[in-house]
């Protein structure tokens, strides 16, 4: 066998290998299916402005994926918390800004890190979430997502429960 042979051969083997790999990646282990509106609720647990301790928040997201960066736009719609409980409607609700990714794990969970700057009455803060996605294969509309917030308002950190259906409130159970 000549050494031209030798090359064309593995050229051919190695594409072949590469394809069935990008096959298997795409659809064995495909991004989780995140796009759409969703409901993600958060619980303070730590915070150094004591009102918000044990505060109860709820965010309305519409989000969308380009590859693995996530985009999209959040609005405050419920408060629980020592000084308000109840619904925020039209003017006022505050808005946020999304920008975020997926961290693709072929023997794990994906991740999904979200980053909200959110535009409040008094200032603007910022929010970072660490979630861990859960997918359901056959029934999108049944896919969770869990996991912690950061967040600069009252430097506050807690839990985050996200979900595609605003009631009943996970962490009010």
């Amino acid at each position: 066998m000549s050494i031209i042979e030798n090359i064309f051969e593995t050229v051919l083997g190695g594409g072949a290998l590469a394809l069935l790999f990008f096959l298997i990646r795409e659809k064995c282990f495909p991004f989780p299916s995140i796009e759409g509106r969703w409901f993600i609720e958060t619980k303070t647990i730590v915070t150094e402005y004591n009102p918000y301790m044990n505060m109860i928040l709820i965010y309305e997201i519409m989000i969308w994926r380009e590859g693995n960066t996530i985009k999209g736009t959040a609005e405050k719609i419920y408060e629980n918390s020592s000084g308000k409980k109840g619904d925020y409607t039209g003017k006022n609700r505050t808005q946020s800004k999304i920008e975020g990714n997926i961290e693709k794990r072929y023997f794990g969970k994906d991740r999904i890190y979200l980053h909200f700057v959110e535009q409040g009455f008094k200032r603007e803060s910022t929010a970072i979430f660490e979630l861990i996605y859960k997918g359901k294969f056959r029934n999108r509309d049944k896919a969770t997502m869990s996991g912690k917030f950061y967040s600069t308002a009252g430097d506050s950190n807690g839990k985050a429960h996200a979900r595609k259906k605003r009631s009943p409130y996970y962490f009010m159970l």
